[in-house]
């Protein structure tokens, strides 16, 4: 008993504190129970419809199993999928506000405690829903025409999506931009749910028409199903650091997990695409994974170039003396000069990579010409905000500058074309685009505006030394 007693007061010092919060707020909240209860209420009305519909037991009727579940899994996604991450988006939500946005920095739980424990609660909630809703749906299969194994697999598909959509709200309610853009982010966020859902729904009946239950003993389907698994993982670890890194002080170095976790995920990717396009003879994988990544280290770019410069005395107090240590944690560490180093590096090494592939020489040159022109752009945009427009535009908002200069690089050769050549520049454009004609004037494009920022990222790599040896100099 003394060994029991140990293990429960072990688990109660443990426990995430934020979870304790928002479950006690959460069973004291009337809003909860009664969604749960009209919830409850409607899926009973609803099985209590069709049992007494009197259709039940004909021959005709002799498969209704497969029709009540796809009528309840509707009923029982939709408010799930909904309401839980907008539940706990909206009590992120109002911890954010100026007025108790010093909470967050007083109190002595870490960022990541206080995403994970808001997490944890919104499982927790969902679980709950997901008890009182699973007798109702194993009720369908005694009315046959459905498996269990199919139920199950169709409800643990629906489990993970709900995650994910909570973990998506929590990163929409952690965005520390005024109230205009994050409502405007949170509508987006909550049609980008919406429509998740409408497609969780969609590949749930397709998933019970096909009797997916039935190669749970195959490998035709546990090679995707684990393909799924790892991709769903990775993407809502990436948006639970980005939640962290959105709540902690920007004297921390946020950049640093981020990149770390990026190049992990790049490189388990990776693999998973090689693998795919060399054993399993899907081809398009090593494309689309090639695709994405560039795709991903041009908002890296973005992001990166919207950084500070150097580092706070905080985070310089953990750069590494010794030099090989201290070049790869350069990489990784958050700033500006950094950012651009670590998506140069990871940029060259997926074309290295992808050159020895399957992948067709059009659809190559297509990305590496978007990439480059955006690479070009947006080391430009940086550059005009350090030497012009430094005193107006803070580091952060060096995103803006460069949505402006791509805004005006499509428009005015546009315009010019459309007045010079008529309708024929498009396609005439599109062409010089996979022909690789635009190469040569992005490859000095490039040259130009690495010369440019040259002398400031110089420095930015001088400067990146620990505090003591910073004062030496």
């Amino acid at each position: 008993m003394k060994f029991i007693q140990h293990i429960i007061e072990k688990i109660d010092d443990n426990l995430n504190p934020i979870v304790v919060k928002e479950l006690r707020q959460a069973v004291q909240s009337r809003f909860v129970t009664g969604i749960l209860m009209i919830f409850l209420i409607t899926l009973l009305i609803t099985m209590a419809a069709f049992i007494t519909s009197g259709m039940i037991g004909t021959a005709q009727y002799k498969g209704m199993g497969r029709e009540v579940f796809s009528f309840l899994f509707p009923v029982f996604m939709v408010p799930s999928m909904l309401f839980v991450p907008a539940y706990t988006g909206t009590r992120m939500f109002r911890e954010r506000t100026k007025e108790n946005m010093d909470l967050l920095f007083i109190s002595t739980i870490s960022p990541a405690a206080i995403i994970r424990g808001k997490l944890l609660a919104g499982i927790i909630i969902t679980l709950l829903i997901f008890s009182a809703c699973l007798p109702f749906m194993t009720l369908t299969y005694l009315l046959r025409g459905v498996d269990l194994p199919s139920v199950f697999v169709i409800l643990a598909m629906a489990f993970i999506a709900i995650t994910i959509a909570i973990q998506f709200a929590l990163f929409i309610a952690s965005v520390s931009f005024n109230r205009v853009f994050r409502s405007v982010l949170g509508i987006a966020g909550a049609g980008f749910i919406f429509g998740s859902c409408m497609s969780v729904i969609a590949l749930g009946h397709e998933m019970l028409r096909s009797g997916v239950g039935s190669r749970l003993g195959s490998s035709d389907f546990w090679h995707p199903a684990a393909a799924v698994l790892i991709l769903a993982g990775l993407f809502t670890g990436f948006v639970h650091l980005v939640s962290v890194a959105a709540i902690s002080h920007s004297s921390c170095n946020r950049a640093k997990t981020l990149r770390s976790y990026t190049t992990f995920a790049w490189i388990v990717t990776g693999i998973m695409a090689f693998v795919s396009g060399h054993y399993f003879s899907v081809y398009e994988s090593v494309e689309i994974w090639f695709t994405l990544s560039v795709l991903t280290m041009g908002v890296w770019l973005t992001g990166a170039v919207s950084e500070r410069d150097g580092q706070s005395t905080r985070v310089a107090l953990t750069i590494p003396k010794a030099g090989i240590r201290r070049f790869t944690a350069f990489f990784f560490f958050s700033g500006a000069a950094n950012g651009i180093a670590w998506v140069t590096a990871m940029t060259v090494i997926t074309f290295c990579a992808t050159l020895f592939s399957d992948i067709s020489e059009s659809d190559f040159r297509t990305t590496a010409g978007i990439f480059l022109y955006h690479y070009c752009h947006t080391l430009f945009g940086l550059f005009i905000r350090r030497k012009f427009l430094q005193k107006w535009v803070r580091p952060k908002f060096t995103w803006v500058v460069v949505l402006m200069i791509h805004t005006l690089a499509f428009v005015v050769p546009l315009f010019v074309g459309i007045f010079t050549s008529g309708s024929k520049y498009l396609p005439r454009m599109g062409k010089k685009l996979e022909s690789g004609d635009i190469f040569g004037f992005v490859g000095i494009y490039a040259a130009v505006v690495i010369l440019l920022n040259l002398p400031w990222f110089v420095r930015q790599v001088r400067g990146f030394v620990p505090p003591a040896k910073n004062h030496t100099d």
